[in-house]
């Protein structure tokens, strides 16, 4: 998605505010669970949590030493789950991995009680594999009490997962592969699946009920994810979402068109009235981006045009619906060139109950070109690496296109008007994502 600022802005906050508005990807959502015949919540305790999860806060609590108040606590750390794998690492880090000679002998006393273990300071080898099982159920506990679900107990039997190439397949088979308790296979007898396309036959597979005695199954593709992934279905439902809740979609993203009967669609009728309006004002330049509504992606048949012509050849031309939405024409740059933001998150859903998890960690692609109106080429205008990889000037000024959050924000606060990009930018991207989920439920 674009990150760019709406027409007249001068000052860096104007365009920032411009860019939340065009929209950015992301996530960070809790939904209450449904009850159904199949499961049942038990009632909430004091602030809102279930009697198990009070407990849970209770018993990993205070692992640090100087702890913080309620009110300095970092949300994510303070997470159950994100303690106890930090307590989980930090134990192995002390008595496994590093073996550190100033290991101080109560510190691993107190880990080790948080986590049921005997007092001991060394681990021998050959109980390794007993200590990953009780760290593995430990962590499961914890999992099963933050879902409200019963989670199969791990065994020491291996897990089995299948990565194929594409979609970054080299990291995730190596971060699959570095966890003792994964081995890879064929797709058929997988439990972790990860693949450039949706694979039908596995996810008929993936059980459809609660069924505490089946092993439970990912993959990374499932059943209607073309709701959030293909720019025509995004756009239906982030329209509705924003009609029932009162709010004018057209003030979070650009102006917007689907088109999918061609010059003769009302929507294609509609886009012109906006073009010769836009014309008529004469305040902007009249540019606008068609892109495909479905099944594309890597920057494949997008284009930029200021001719109406021309974007009515590129309707008809389509074997597929259209896109065309009003180009940003003064957007946010990095060093003069267009970049976007690349997030990740994940969304579950156990039993009814859906939450969503937001990564910290992301990254921008930027353009290889000076960004300008004069020019129209793809190489100017987007960051997809599909596209930029195919220039000379790929790598150039930055290695692979990307830039970090920590660069982005180094960058930013080298600008005449300084901007946090931790508070400033991120906290909208987790709304923009967070109302994206609620828009398909």
């Amino acid at each position: 998605m674009q990150l760019a600022s709406g027409k007249k802005l001068c000052t860096m906050s104007e365009r920032l505010g411009a860019c939340i508005r065009a929209g950015m990807g992301g996530l960070a959502y809790n939904s209450p669970p449904r009850q159904t015949e199949h499961h049942s919540v038990p009632p909430a305790g004091p602030k809102g949590r279930r009697p198990e999860q009070q407990g849970e806060r209770a018993r990993l609590g205070g692992e640090r030493q100087g702890k913080l108040k309620p009110s300095q606590e970092d949300p994510q750390k303070s997470h159950p789950i994100n303690r106890i794998i930090a307590i989980i690492n930090h134990f192995m880090e002390l008595t496994v991995r590093s073996k550190s000679p100033g290991a101080d002998d109560a510190t691993i006393f107190s880990l080790a009680k948080k986590l049921g273990l005997p007092r001991q300071t060394e681990i021998p080898r050959d109980s390794l594999p007993l200590l990953k099982e009780r760290l593995l159920r430990r962590l499961y506990s914890v999992l099963a009490s933050e879902n409200s679900v019963a989670l199969q107990k791990p065994s020491t039997h291996s897990f089995k997962c299948h990565v194929a190439l594409g979609n970054n397949g080299e990291l995730v088979r190596g971060l699959m592969l570095s966890r003792w308790w994964w081995t890879a296979s064929d797709p058929c007898d997988a439990a972790f699946l990860w693949t450039p396309w949706k694979n039908s036959s596995f996810v008929k597979t993936l059980p459809t009920e609660r069924d505490e005695t089946a092993i439970s199954k990912l993959c990374n593709h499932l059943e209607g994810e073309t709701s959030l992934g293909d720019k025509k279905s995004l756009f239906r439902n982030m329209q509705k979402y924003y009609e029932l809740t009162g709010r004018d979609v057209f003030g979070i993203m650009p102006l917007t068109f689907h088109i999918s009967a061609g010059v003769q669609d009302p929507y294609f009728i509609r886009f012109r009235e906006a073009y010769v309006s836009v014309e008529t004002a004469e305040e902007e330049e009249n540019l606008w981006i068609a892109k495909p509504g479905e099944n594309t992606n890597r920057g494949t048949g997008i284009v930029v045009s200021g001719d109406v012509d021309e974007i009515a050849d590129y309707v008809c031309d389509q074997t597929h619906s259209s896109i065309i939405q009003k180009y940003i024409e003064r957007p946010l740059l990095f060093n003069g060139r267009k970049f976007d933001i690349r997030c990740y998150g994940l969304i579950t859903s156990v039993n009814g109950l859906i939450k969503g998890y937001f990564y910290r960690e992301g990254y921008l692609r930027t353009s290889s070109k000076k960004f300008t109106l004069k020019s129209l080429k793809r190489s100017v205008h987007l960051t997809n690496e599909a596209v930029q990889i195919r220039y000379d000037n790929f790598g150039k000024f930055e290695a692979g296109n990307k830039v970090s959050f920590s660069e982005f924000q180094t960058y930013l606060q080298s600008q005449p008007e300084s901007i946090d990009f931790s508070h400033d930018i991120l906290p909208r991207i987790k709304v923009r994502s967070r109302e994206g989920t609620i828009a398909l439920s």
